[in-house]
């Protein structure tokens, strides 16, 4: 999901790749849990 959300970035739509983001990142907080080092953004 996050391909998709660089693709719209690149394209200079921000408000749909953030969507994306957000979509990405609660999908992985989901799965791992906040707390877990893959969901931390650099």
């Amino acid at each position: 999901m996050t391909a998709l959300a660089d693709v719209r970035s690149e394209r200079r739509d921000f408000a749909g790749a953030e969507t994306l983001y957000r979509r990405a990142l609660a999908v992985v907080e989901t799965a791992y849990g906040s707390e877990d080092p893959r969901v931390a953004v650099p």
